[in-house]
Protein backbone atom coordinates (compact mmCIF):
# COMPACT_ATOMS: atom_id res chain seq x y z
CA UNK A 1 0.00 0.00 0.00
CA UNK A 2 2.62 2.63 0.82
CA UNK A 3 4.69 1.60 -2.58
CA UNK A 4 1.17 2.33 -4.24
CA UNK A 5 1.26 5.47 -2.74
CA UNK A 6 4.60 6.68 -3.42
CA UNK A 7 3.84 5.22 -7.29
CA UNK A 8 0.92 7.75 -7.54
CA UNK A 9 2.59 10.81 -5.62
CA UNK A 10 5.70 9.70 -8.46
CA UNK A 11 2.90 9.25 -11.03
CA UNK A 12 5.13 6.18 -12.32
CA UNK A 13 3.89 2.47 -13.04
CA UNK A 14 5.37 -0.10 -10.94
CA UNK A 15 5.75 -3.73 -11.88
CA UNK A 16 6.58 -6.21 -9.71
CA UNK A 17 7.22 -9.95 -10.48
CA UNK A 18 6.35 -12.87 -8.42
CA UNK A 19 6.31 -16.59 -8.96
CA UNK A 20 3.03 -18.06 -8.98
CA UNK A 21 1.69 -21.25 -6.93
CA UNK A 22 -0.11 -24.18 -8.74
CA UNK A 23 -3.39 -22.66 -8.43
CA UNK A 24 -1.96 -19.73 -10.63
CA UNK A 25 -1.80 -17.18 -7.25
CA UNK A 26 0.85 -15.17 -6.35
CA UNK A 27 2.61 -17.47 -4.42
CA UNK A 28 3.79 -16.43 -0.25
CA UNK A 29 0.62 -14.33 -0.10
CA UNK A 30 -2.45 -13.67 -1.49
CA UNK A 31 -2.79 -9.82 -0.25
CA UNK A 32 -0.68 -9.11 -2.04
CA UNK A 33 -2.56 -9.52 -4.48
CA UNK A 34 -5.70 -8.38 -3.20
CA UNK A 35 -3.74 -5.01 -3.22
CA UNK A 36 -2.36 -5.10 -6.50
CA UNK A 37 -4.04 -2.88 -9.52
CA UNK A 38 -3.76 -5.75 -12.43
CA UNK A 39 -2.42 -9.10 -12.02
CA UNK A 40 -1.12 -10.34 -15.39
CA UNK A 41 -0.60 -14.12 -16.01
CA UNK A 42 2.01 -15.21 -18.76
CA UNK A 43 0.99 -18.80 -18.99
CA UNK A 44 -0.14 -21.64 -21.74
CA UNK A 45 -3.76 -22.40 -21.74
CA UNK A 46 -3.87 -24.31 -24.24
CA UNK A 47 -1.18 -24.80 -27.91
CA UNK A 48 -1.03 -20.65 -27.27
CA UNK A 49 1.30 -18.70 -24.82
CA UNK A 50 -0.44 -15.54 -23.18
CA UNK A 51 -0.58 -12.82 -21.14
CA UNK A 52 -3.81 -12.47 -19.38
CA UNK A 53 -5.36 -9.63 -16.83
CA UNK A 54 -6.59 -12.41 -14.35
CA UNK A 55 -7.35 -9.40 -12.43
CA UNK A 56 -7.50 -6.12 -14.21
CA UNK A 57 -9.23 -3.40 -11.86
CA UNK A 58 -8.85 -0.47 -14.54
CA UNK A 59 -9.76 -2.76 -17.42
CA UNK A 60 -11.37 -5.96 -19.34
CA UNK A 61 -10.85 -9.24 -17.12
CA UNK A 62 -9.76 -11.91 -18.63
CA UNK A 63 -8.41 -9.89 -21.41
CA UNK A 64 -5.34 -11.29 -22.75
CA UNK A 65 -2.53 -10.96 -25.75
CA UNK A 66 -1.43 -14.11 -27.56
CA UNK A 67 2.20 -13.85 -27.64
CA UNK A 68 5.08 -16.03 -29.29
CA UNK A 69 7.70 -17.40 -27.04
CA UNK A 70 10.98 -18.22 -28.18
CA UNK A 71 12.12 -19.62 -24.78
CA UNK A 72 16.09 -20.18 -25.74
CA UNK A 73 16.26 -16.42 -26.82
CA UNK A 74 14.14 -14.90 -23.93
CA UNK A 75 11.64 -13.49 -26.26
CA UNK A 76 8.31 -13.03 -25.91
CA UNK A 77 6.36 -11.07 -28.86
CA UNK A 78 3.17 -10.16 -28.84
CA UNK A 79 0.68 -11.36 -31.48
CA UNK A 80 -2.90 -10.80 -31.12
CA UNK A 81 -5.64 -9.68 -28.88
CA UNK A 82 -8.11 -12.67 -27.40
CA UNK A 83 -10.56 -13.29 -24.70
CA UNK A 84 -10.35 -16.42 -22.69
CA UNK A 85 -12.96 -17.66 -20.10
CA UNK A 86 -11.61 -17.90 -16.31
CA UNK A 87 -9.38 -20.88 -16.26
CA UNK A 88 -11.36 -24.30 -15.38
CA UNK A 89 -9.53 -24.80 -12.17
CA UNK A 90 -12.67 -24.76 -9.75
CA UNK A 91 -11.76 -21.48 -8.68
CA UNK A 92 -13.33 -17.82 -8.82
CA UNK A 93 -11.29 -15.50 -10.08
Amino acid sequence: ENLEELAKQLEIYVLLLAQANEDGDVSGSRRSKFAASTVLRFHQPDTRFVIQAIKNRFGEHNAAVQVEYQANKAIVKEMQYARFDAPSTGRRI
